[in-house]
């Protein structure tokens, strides 16, 4: 009977270890499956390129410097590179629903508009009453008739009346001024402190200067995102790098939109890393280096090195660019495993160049001892089984006459 029983427990031994890698406890996969599983594989320039790799629904990216360098380039002017005309001041005009103020000034008296004998002022100009620009783009100024303003710079609606009153005032001159203005607005909108519409000035604003109007921004600059909207235009830089980078702060025009909404980033970390889950964003730039030291670095115990990866969508241009192969049924964004080996020291170099985004999953697999170790402890625990059971079997057969 003891017999039998040991054969038992050596054929339910020899099951587990046959059986090891699919009911032993894991954190996540083991570090040989990443490329088994891979619909592409691409491997350092140094290496040679195996293209028997099995097509599967992402592709597996192996870090080296080609591929930090690519990920790297990146657009730091998407307001300078998206809206053109910005490198000056908006040339404002007058528009309909805008308030105009006339002044007229003459040489002396006895003209059109100062009688004879009788000093207005120190200038001899008389002001005509504020006027609404009409919906035909229009006002009305004495002797000079019905002028049209609209789309117009103040100083050739100037020229203009002038020229109207060149024969009947006494060397007429004439200032236009914009009192209110109502079709030359921005407008900024989100998490700002005072959200509104607010005038372009003459000598311009800049998308920074239309966030001051509103009192600025509510949140962090590294965790805001500003989106500037010009008619069917629009682009989105984060307000860290619009204040690092003076050419996105580029001149608005009347009509834009500047939109400010908080975009806090996180990324997260499992496997044997000291800390597992989601961890916020603290800058506007984070490399692995610092997101594995936020996640309390590598279990000594347990990590594998050799296998640190990063899981993220690509776009497939991003991917061609590196050599990938991309699985067709992806119009756009292909998942994508980033593998990053620690072990080689130069991949400290790399992880301190390769930049983690928002949403990205960092994993570090264990290191296959780990999983040997896990096997032999269930091993022991049924030997431990057995000998107890053979013990007791060898007791009660004492016992037996």
């Amino acid at each position: 009977m003891g017999n039998k029983l040991i054969s038992m427990a050596g054929i339910a031994i020899f099951s587990l270890f046959a059986a090891s890698c699919t009911i032993i406890p894991s954190a996540g996969p083991y570090s040989r499956s990443f490329a088994e599983k891979a619909y592409d594989h691409v491997k350092p320039t140094s290496a040679p390129v195996d293209a028997s790799e099995a097509p599967l629904d992402y592709v597996l990216v192996d870090v080296d410097r080609k591929v930090v360098n690519i990920l790297a380039r990146k657009p730091n002017r998407p307001f300078d590179g998206r809206f053109s005309g910005n490198r000056n001041p908006a040339d404002i005009r007058i528009g309909i629903g805008d308030t105009v103020r006339v002044t007229i000034f003459e040489a002396g008296s006895g003209g059109l508009f100062v009688p004879t004998g009788v000093t207005l002022s120190a200038g001899n100009f008389v002001t005509v009453p504020d006027q609404q620009v009409d919906r035909r783009g229009r006002i009305k100024v004495p002797y000079a008739g019905l002028i049209r303003v609209v789309n117009r710079r103040p100083t050739e609606v100037q020229q203009t009346i002038e020229e109207k009153l060149k024969n009947r005032a006494i060397e007429p001159q004439v200032v236009v001024t914009l009192p209110e203005r109502k079709s030359n607005l921005i407008t900024v909108l989100g998490d700002v402190n005072e959200s509104g519409r607010f005038n372009v000035t003459l000598g311009g604003d800049r998308v920074l200067d239309a966030i001051g109007y509103a009192k600025g921004a509510k949140f962090q600059d590294y965790e805001t995102l500003v989106t500037l909207q010009r008619g069917k235009r629009k682009a989105t830089v984060r307000l860290s790098s619009l204040t690092k980078n003076p050419r996105n702060d580029i001149y608005l025009f009347p009509r834009d939109v500047v939109y400010v909404k908080r975009d806090q980033r996180f990324f997260k970390i499992l496997g044997a890393a000291g800390l597992n889950g989601e961890i916020a964003f603290d800058r506007e730039k984070l490399t692995l280096a610092d997101a594995l030291s936020k996640g309390g670095g590598l279990l000594d115990e347990r990590a594998d090195p050799h296998t640190v990866v990063i899981y993220r969508r690509e776009p497939r241009k991003t991917l061609k660019e590196m050599g990938a192969r991309t699985p067709e049924q992806y119009a756009n964004m292909v998942p994508t495993i980033y593998r990053i080996n620690l072990r080689n020291p130069g991949g400290f170099f790399l992880a301190q160049h390769f930049d983690v985004r928002g949403d990205d999953l960092i994993y570090v697999s264990n290191a296959p001892i780990v999983e040997w170790l896990k096997v032999l402890s269930v091993i022991n625990a049924h030997t431990a089984t057995v000998i107890s059971g053979r013990g007791a079997l060898n007791a009660v057969e004492a016992t037996q006459p």
